[in-house]
């Protein structure tokens, strides 16, 4: 093979090689490039945000605890079984069998319990002596048999302390509030979520927009100093111009390095409360605009006042903590209980026979008892009030706050509504002086530093509309979020009719 055709053969596997390096590296990138609208964004939280999923997990813990409490009022089933072997000396050995059967059930809205048994026996030897201990009737000593079953009810029905509706009932009443306030703490998980992702998305946004500014001014500054040194070459300015015009580069180069710093540092925090690698690089693609709008103050803390979910939340402890008060009210009364119990006994060496209820037996009674001296159940009772007074002055005090809350966040929205129509006239203005002292000192007749201080005041004028403007759209999203209205990012709007 001749040299040129190697050299040929070794240039084209080295352009195929740099070829495919290229696409791998444009996938790469491709594959870290992330475009990102408001509403995108928000979503992105609502899916992968870790502190969502572990709020999500208490919030099934809490109705695990729901199902727990609720569980105590439904019936339960109690099966056993026992085997017994006996050898009595100088006897036959015996094998004998139980089986118990157990239903119970207690009634929240009655505090009434119900107990239902049945235990057969089985004995291997007809004349094996019946064990009564677990029978609470006489068993005739005439009936005998290889099988025998014991029926029993027992009912339980307070009349006093520990009556359902004041006891039980409140019970799982309490259980259900203590859930439905799990719920409303997940709400407020969320809608504090999308807010921060929206505070961090307009301030990355502006940082981005600075940077932008500063991109601009550095352009403009370079621009200067290429023009001044011409002028000195033609002899029109001195070197100091020249210096000037270098001096006001390099600070414009600082500037827009310390925006870049800022851009990459806000853009870290997004992707924090997103869950991404910070390795992602974003690209926000939102267009803000400068609409405002006027607020009705009344009619606002008005709607924060009936849909805030701390003021619900609260709500349901002060209905939760009466429920208390009046479980602690009841245990102050004495204990009355009517019990009754009824039982049937048979044994036979036909199976079936011992499940009739002939000849049953019953009896009732009614128990009181009343403890002199306890000053236990008086003082819970007590606490219970107090708890419930300082749940109520949280109440107002709570209301108070959040009506100041949404004051503050009116009165902070008009004064930035105020500062970006100063802002966006500032530019405008900016921009006219910027276009007179370039055309003043071409014309030679303004001096170098009138034309940098025009920069300048450009430079901090469209510096102080963009961080206005993405103030304005954070301003919008707290005030929603202060009424305790659910954000919806791509209409954030107040004034909408109810």
């Amino acid at each position: 093979m001749s040299l040129s055709r190697l050299l040929v053969s070794h240039i084209t596997v080295f352009f195929v090689c740099l070829v495919f390096l290229y696409s791998v590296s444009a996938d790469t990138t491709e594959n870290n490039l992330l475009n990102l609208s408001l509403s995108e964004a928000v979503q992105l939280a609502l899916t992968q945000s870790i502190e969502l999923q572990n709020d999500l997990l208490d919030l099934e813990i809490s109705r695990s605890s729901n199902r727990i409490t609720r569980s105590t009022y439904r019936p339960t089933l109690d099966l056993s079984t026992d085997s017994t072997y006996s050898d009595p000396h100088g006897g036959d050995d015996s094998l004998d069998h139980q089986v118990s059967a157990r239903v119970n059930q207690h009634f929240a809205s009655t505090g009434t319990s119900l107990t239902l048994q049945s235990t057969l026996n089985k004995y291997d030897d007809d004349d094996h002596n019946f064990d009564t201990s677990s029978v609470t009737t006489s068993l005739p000593s005439a009936e005998s048999g290889q099988y025998a079953n014991t029926m029993g009810l027992t009912l339980t029905q307070p009349l006093l302390r520990d009556l359902g509706p004041w006891a039980d009932l409140n019970t799982v009443r309490k259980a259900d509030l203590t859930l439905e306030n799990a719920v409303y703490n997940h709400q407020l998980t969320q809608r504090n979520l999308v807010l921060r992702v929206i505070s961090s998305y307009f301030t990355s946004l502006k940082q981005q927009k600075l940077v932008e500014v500063a991109e601009k001014s550095v352009e403009d500054a370079n621009r200067h100093l290429s023009n001044t040194q011409i002028k000195m070459e033609e002899g029109l300015v001195a070197l100091m111009d020249v210096s000037q015009a270098e001096l006001q580069l390099a600070r414009q180069q600082t500037s827009l390095i310390r925006s870049r710093q800022s851009v990459a540092t806000s853009m870290d925090g997004l992707k924090l409360i997103l869950n991404l690698p910070l390795s992602t690089s974003l690209v926000l693609t939102e267009e803000v605009e400068n609409l405002w709008e006027p607020l009705d103050d009344p009619a606002l803390i008005q709607e924060a006042l009936d849909n805030r979910l701390e003021i619900k939340t609260l709500a349901n402890q002060i209905q939760s903590a009466e429920y208390s008060l009046s479980q602690s009210q009841n245990q102050r009364l004495p204990a009355l209980d009517l019990v009754l119990n009824a039982e049937v006994t048979h044994r036979d060496d036909d199976v079936s026979n011992v499940f009739k209820l002939e000849d049953e037996d019953y009896n009732v009674s009614m128990g009181f008892s009343w403890t002199f001296g306890d000053e236990s159940n008086r003082e819970n009772w007590l606490q219970s009030k107090i708890r419930l007074q300082k749940l109520q002055n949280e109440m107002i005090r709570e209301r108070q706050s959040i009506e100041k809350e949404v004051l503050d966040q009116i009165r902070n929205y008009r004064a930035l509504v105020e500062a970006l129509k100063v802002s966006d006239k500032s530019v405008k203005i900016a921009e006219k002086a910027l276009e007179l002292a370039t055309t003043s000192y071409r014309e030679g007749l303004t001096s170098n530093l009138d034309l940098i201080k025009a920069q300048d005041d450009l430079t901090d004028a469209r510096n102080g509309y963009y961080t206005e403007l993405m103030n304005l759209a954070v301003a919008k999203a707290t005030i929603l979020n202060t009424i305790g209205r659910e954000i919806d990012p791509d209409d954030l709007v107040i004034n909408h009719e109810q």
